[in-house]
């Protein structure tokens, strides 16, 4: 019983070890270009073609993309990149994608969780059906792998937006402050 117990909270332990640094921002910043929001963007304009980048600096009279996520050390290294600019009379809509890695990490997640519970589990005693532990750590590993990415998933298309402009100013000014602050330059 004693035995069993230890082994769940083991379980419990790995596992909230494994997962902070995948909910935790600032796990993996090194420097300012790892800390920045780079949020990325499609416009789709009413000619039918698209711009993609980054979201740069959203203006009364445009939106301002950058092609290329860089790694900078200063806010001259950002102004002096290239930008593109869409104004709100050509813009028939803008697709902001968020968390479009959350279905990779979700799977990673929910596969190294079901196969550390596989292996502490361990083996079933002889029987009719009985599994060993590297059965079960591979059966719980994929079955966790599909719920993490099925979960992921939901999450990045509850987080993306469509936002339709329909080359209306006013559609625009209606969604321009929401743009500013997902924006590298506000």
């Amino acid at each position: 019983m004693k035995k069993s117990i230890a082994k769940y909270l083991l379980l419990l332990v790995t596992s909230t070890i494994i997962s902070i640094p995948f909910f935790s921002e600032s796990a993996f910043a090194q420097d300012t270009a790892a800390r920045v929001k780079w949020t990325k963007i499609t416009i789709r304009l009413y000619d039918r073609s698209k711009m993609s980048g980054y979201l740069y600096k959203v203006e009364d009279d445009s939106v301002l993309l950058i092609r290329d996520k860089i790694p900078y050390k200063s806010s001259s290294e950002l102004l002096s990149q290239p930008r593109i600019a869409a104004r709100p009379e050509r813009i028939d809509k803008i697709y902001v994608n968020n968390k479009r890695m959350a279905p990779l990490i979700g799977a990673g997640i929910g596969f190294g969780a079901g196969v550390i519970t596989g292996f502490l589990i361990g083996n079933d005693p002889p029987g009719f059906v009985s599994f060993s532990a590297s059965d079960k750590a591979v059966m719980l590993g994929a079955t966790g792998g599909v719920i993490g990415a099925i979960t992921g998933l939901i999450i990045h298309l509850a987080a993306s937006k469509t936002l339709i402009i329909s080359g209306k100013k006013d559609n625009y000014r209606s969604y321009q402050k929401q743009l500013a602050l997902q924006s590298l330059i506000h």
